[in-house]
């Protein structure tokens, strides 16, 4: 499926609210293939993963995502939501922050003080899809990607490419990756109480540059 379709998450998926009597996990690793043979990996971090065409009951989001900005930059570089959570943002660093989506101007900046003076700042995405935050006053540099999903079963690699997604409802269902200017790779598990793992491979595709229509190419 289509990585938009993806973001949306509106392809076979039936998800009435509640937590199941049992639910399980569903974990593994991303990885990307770093020649065309597959004799050679690595494992991505900041992968987003996401299920899809599953049926049955899953656990409610939670109210919020909370991230921490120091001063080495946030806490993460991607981070997934559920449509309809809050992104906190609490500042731990000395300098002052005033995050905002570039998809979605705010008609006010919002100011977050230094030390996490204060509560913590609070954005709402408008709609499911993708969105760069960055910083308006003056931080360079400074920018987080954020997926907003219509159902909660997502969760981003870390460390290794590792990946883990709990409250998963029994059955068969879609596993999806994606990591933005690589690729994406899909493959279908059956999802049994307890933990189901699913390792998933990324095929790496440099951009090759061709020569124009009228340039002579010479042997």
């Amino acid at each position: 499926m289509k990585w938009i379709a993806l973001l949306a998450l509106v392809a076979g998926c039936h998800a009435p609210r509640g937590t199941a009597p049992e639910t399980g996990s569903v974990e593994g690793t991303i990885f990307v293939w770093d020649d065309e043979a597959h004799t050679s990996q690595h494992p991505l971090d900041d992968a987003v993963v996401a299920l899809t065409q599953y049926t049955g009951p899953v656990p409610e989001p939670g109210p919020a995502k909370r991230i921490v900005f120091t001063d080495d930059g946030f806490s993460m570089r991607t981070v997934t939501m559920t449509y309809g959570q809050r992104l906190e943002i609490v500042n731990a660093s000395d300098r002052v922050l005033g995050p905002s989506f570039d998809q979605a101007p705010m008609p006010a900046l919002m100011v977050a003080p230094p030390r996490g003076n204060g509560d913590p700042l609070s954005l709402h995405p408008p709609h499911p899809g993708y969105f760069t935050l960055r910083d308006r006053m003056g931080n360079d540099g400074v920018r987080l990607d954020v997926y907003v999903l219509l159902h909660p079963l997502h969760a981003v690699s870390a460390g290794g490419g590792r990946y883990r997604i709990d409250g998963v409802p029994p059955g068969p269902m879609t596993v999806n990756a994606r990591v933005a200017g690589l690729g994406e790779a899909s493959a279908t598990v059956q999802v049994a109480s307890g933990t189901t793992r699913m390792d998933l491979h990324l095929e790496y595709r440099p951009k090759i540059t061709r020569a124009p229509a009228s340039t002579r190419v010479i042997p």
